[in-house]
């Protein structure tokens, strides 16, 4: 069995930056200085492919794969629509931009 989310007719673009942003706000903790400068130095979708892979180099990558293989976006997603919530990334427009504070 895979540990990737399903990729039927109608679900989320897997390999998008927004969903790689969703999954990421599901697995990382807040203070996991290390996931945070992978997606700095990777960008988040690089960083969800090697999550998968097993090759980011991060002293939880067990944890992080385990969160990763019961993690759907659509669900996520589908659960904020259904409350109005949006998922806004940076670049949305009406997203905060990186110098906002």
């Amino acid at each position: 069995m895979s540990d990737e989310p399903r990729r039927s007719g109608g679900s989320v673009d897997l390999d998008g930056d927004r969903v790689a942003r969703l999954l990421l706000s599901r697995l990382a903790e807040p203070a996991d200085t290390a996931l945070a400068h992978a997606i700095a130095t990777l960008g988040p979708t690089e960083t969800v492919d090697r999550l998968r892979a097993g090759t980011l180099a991060h002293r939880g990558l067990v944890n992080l794969r385990a969160r990763l293989a019961v993690a759907s976006p659509d669900r996520d997603l589908a659960a904020g629509a259904a409350v109005d919530a949006r998922f806004i990334i940076p670049g949305d427009a009406n997203g905060r931009s990186k110098s906002a504070t």
